[in-house]
């Protein structure tokens, strides 16, 4: 029998400008490492959903397989496994099940706050993030209007209209995405935030999980930094800025981590291959 390892973490909100009620989910994450031959050693780093303020409050984690180490840098909580003995003929299968309280911070329902954030690194230009690019300064500027929401409003519309979704298996960036008028979510997220940095609004990149079956494990959305209401959810890639749902699972603000974007993997041996999904037990309850 896999021996179980859980943590418990319960959090509350001091901020009384924010009372909106949770929704719960409850769902595994799980990996399914397999050698294309004989691999004597391996190591996989997963990232897992953290307590986020106003965003998420993860109640419970149990782990089929105990990490090797658990680490956080920034925002990010990471779990590493150290495997070994991998071979062709066994599947190792990693379990991780969340019991999370989900809360909304879009649009829809903008809810004053006291929230602070330093921003400066939100308006940088960086990898993917080509905000200080000749052509997307000039398509930013035909954005820009009188007021920040209304200016983030038309770059939702325009990143919307310009991109179609197609599946791309390697990052594009925002400017070969506006060029290319393709791409994944991913696409989709790089060039609404790099559109908004342009016009000297803070954005970011998120990952993360959607209870939706339409998507795949992983996905990729947005966030913008409002004066009064603080970061502020968008998902370029739907079809309505206000009328998102509270299904957004969030692991990370890092565009360009250096410790692995949902998951990293090295091995010594023959080639490892990793798959992910995604099982909702109960993704509302």
């Amino acid at each position: 029998m896999a021996r179980l390892f859980i943590i418990i973490v319960f959090t509350s909100f001091s901020n009384t400008l924010f009372a909106q009620k949770a929704k719960k989910v409850k769902f595994d994450l799980i990996y399914e490492v397999l050698s294309t031959g004989i691999t004597p050693h391996a190591t996989l780093r997963c990232i897992l959903p953290g307590n986020i303020e106003k965003v998420q409050t993860v109640r419970g984690i149990t782990f089929s397989k105990q990490p090797d180490t658990v680490f956080t840098k920034g925002d990010n909580v990471y779990a590493e496994y150290y495997l070994s003995n991998l071979s062709s003929r066994k599947t190792e299968v990693i379990t991780i099940s969340f019991i999370m309280d989900l809360y909304q911070k879009a649009f829809c329902c903008l809810t004053e706050t006291d929230e602070s954030c330093d921003t400066t690194r939100y308006l940088k230009p960086e990898k993917h993030i080509e905000s200080d690019d000749p052509i997307i300064k000039a398509v930013a500027s035909k954005l820009k209007t009188s007021t920040v929401l209304k200016t983030i409003e038309r770059t939702y519309e325009f990143t919307r209209n310009r991109i179609t979704y197609t599946y791309t298996p390697r990052a594009l960036g925002a400017k070969k995405a506006y060029e290319q008028r393709s791409g994944d979510c991913t696409e989709f997220a790089d060039l609404f935030v790099a559109l908004c940095r342009a016009n000297g609004i803070p954005a970011r990149g998120i990952d993360g999980y959607t209870a939706s079956s339409d998507n795949s494990a992983n996905h990729n959305w947005a966030e913008v930094y409002v004066e009064k209401y603080g970061w502020v959810r968008v998902d370029p890639s739907r079809n309505s800025l206000k009328k998102l749902r509270n299904e957004y699972v969030q692991i990370s603000n890092v565009r360009n981590d250096d410790l692995g974007s949902f998951y990293l993997f090295a091995y010594g041996g023959d080639r490892l291959e990793v798959a992910v999904r995604l099982n909702p037990k109960t993704w509302f309850f």
